[in-house]
């Protein structure tokens, strides 16, 4: 009898995961349980013992209940979002006319993908519950009721996942019918992250708890619709009635079976489902055309001053203006920003307000530069090459590159800065005159990305490939604004910084360039 298609599919899934360890990988089940294992029941406790105290403050207070429903909540909503942001940001048509070629129906393919990608998330929970009940060990916790918690955590995750996935699985199917649809999916990624970064912010500010306890808000009754809720009742029970499995016996067991007949049914649902609402068929593949150049493209020229660079200008800007995804990344940060004015930079002492707001500001203008002008080397080297073949094209692709990004990282510096300078109370002049100082500094920023890119080139759109430049630009940015702060004091690091960011950008740029004219 063949095996189902699913089961194939998710024996792939697997396979290919642990790849690396081929020659271990049937050890690796009986290894990974056994260190679980050991690290759940003595080496998490012993470590975590020193801070009893502070866990059982926690456990005796009112907002026990609250701090699990937030915790679970935070875990639900991430691993739902994950694999929608993951689908939504992957254009690679090669694993779709695989499966084109292939007998294979949808209903195969999400339940293959989900059993594939059981034991990783299974792996992850398992360590950060076990991290988590660690904490609580030492006031009598039994193995049963670790094991049982665990087990709770497993399946709000596992819940959430599946959901998640099916929920990725028929946008993708809505989206990819067109090219517009495909750009429009790869926008809407990033923007969902942004709600999930709203709910940490709102559990770190502590205002998500008091809303939970009924303090000025609703929200309690609306949080026990969610699975994650359910587990965390569980979980407390067994918390705060150490030792006692048998406390509330018949609540417990319904609240298991109330999380297990959940995940059955929406597996149920979710693949009787997935055969009409999801499909493996592109629709079209529709090429997209450039807008008609406008005043915009207009001033863009005039500030080229060059013809010939003008020229790239433009046509570096349309490249970068056509796609929906480069629009969603402002959004995304000027999000952020607006989310850090509003729950944590509001609750900041009046001194160290500015400092704190323009160094959070900054940091976050010096990440979106990153992915303004990172896609200088994104194209590959044949798009470098290609310049090349121009008298002075490699230098006139830099420059345009760098007046692109501040096209469009200078108004964004602006807004950001006015976002976080109109609340702390300051007189205009003093507003503007800071306002300038981001933007500068912002430009500064976008000069030091493109020579980032340039010495340390990523070749394409990837995330890991972009993620060092990412990480690099962001610890520089950091680190220039603590130390010009700590050794100039708040009015001379303002220009300390200005000048620091104006001779490592120029010094970046130009190490930059003279790596790409000598790149073979």
């Amino acid at each position: 009898m063949p095996k189902p298609k699913w089961w194939l599919i998710a024996r792939n899934e697997y396979l290919l995961k642990t790849s690396g360890i081929r020659r271990w990988r049937r050890l690796f089940p009986l290894a990974t349980v056994a260190l679980l294992a050991w690290y759940v029941v003595f080496a998490a406790p012993a470590v975590f013992s020193l801070a009893s105290d502070l866990t059982k403050d926690l456990l005796l207070s009112e907002a026990a209940l609250s701090f699990m429903q937030v915790m679970l909540f935070v875990i639900f909503i991430s691993v739902f979002t994950v694999p929608i942001i993951q689908t939504l940001q992957d254009t690679n048509l090669a694993p779709l006319e695989t499966l084109l070629s292939a007998p294979v129906r949808p209903a195969d393919v999400l339940l293959g993908k989900f059993l594939g990608m059981l034991p990783t998330y299974s792996i992850l929970i398992t360590v950060l519950a076990g991290t988590f009940l660690a904490l609580f060990i030492p006031f009598g916790m039994t193995l049963d009721q670790v094991l049982l918690s665990i087990l709770v955590f497993i399946l709000v995750v596992l819940i959430s996942l599946w959901l998640g996935l099916l929920t990725a699985a028929m946008l993708k199917a809505r989206l990819n019918r067109s090219q517009k649809g495909r750009e429009a999916g790869q926008a809407l990624a990033l923007i969902i992250a942004l709600p999930l970064v709203g709910l940490m912010y709102l559990s770190m500010n502590g205002e998500m708890m008091g809303a939970l306890q009924g303090k000025g808000a609703s929200l309690s009754d609306a949080f026990w619709l969610l699975p994650s809720s359910w587990g965390a009742d569980l979980v407390l029970r067994f918390l705060q009635h150490p030792g006692d499995l048998g406390y509330e016996a018949g609540s417990t067991a319904l609240g298991l079976l109330g999380l297990s007949g959940t995940l059955v049914l929406s597996l149920i649902a979710g693949v009787r489902l997935s055969g009409r609402a999801y499909d493996l068929e592109p629709v079209s593949f529709a090429t997209p055309r450039a807008a008609p150049e406008g005043h915009l493209y207009a001033y863009a020229r005039a500030l080229a001053g060059n013809k010939h660079l003008g020229t790239v200008l433009v046509t570096v800007m349309k490249d970068y203006g056509r796609r929906l995804e480069n629009l969603s990344r402002i959004i995304y940060i000027l999000g952020l920003v607006v989310m850090m004015e509003v729950f944590m930079l509001g609750s900041l002492p009046p001194g160290n307000y500015v400092t704190l707001a323009l160094l959070t500001a900054s940091w976050l203008m010096a990440f979106l530069c990153v992915f303004v002008v990172g896609e200088v080397t994104a194209r590959g080297k044949d798009n470098l090459f290609i310049y090349r073949k121009a008298p002075r094209g490699e230098t006139r692709l830099v420059l345009a590159r760098v007046l692109q990004g501040l096209l469009v990282v200078q108004p964004v510096a602006a807004v950001s800065a006015l976002v976080v300078l109109i609340p702390a109370g300051l007189n205009w002049p003093e507003i503007v005159l800071l306002t300038g100082w981001m933007v500068a500094v912002s430009s500064f920023y976008v000069v030091m990305s493109t020579g980032l890119f340039l010495l340390f080139p990523a070749f394409s759109e990837k995330p890991m490939e972009v993620l060092g430049n990412a990480v690099l630009m962001m610890a520089i940015s950091f680190l220039l604004f603590i130390f010009s702060f700590a050794f100039f004091g708040e009015e001379g690091g303002l220009y300390a910084l200005l000048l620091a960011s104006a001779v490592l950008g120029t010094s970046f740029l130009f190490m930059g360039w003279r790596k790409l004219v000598r790149l073979e």
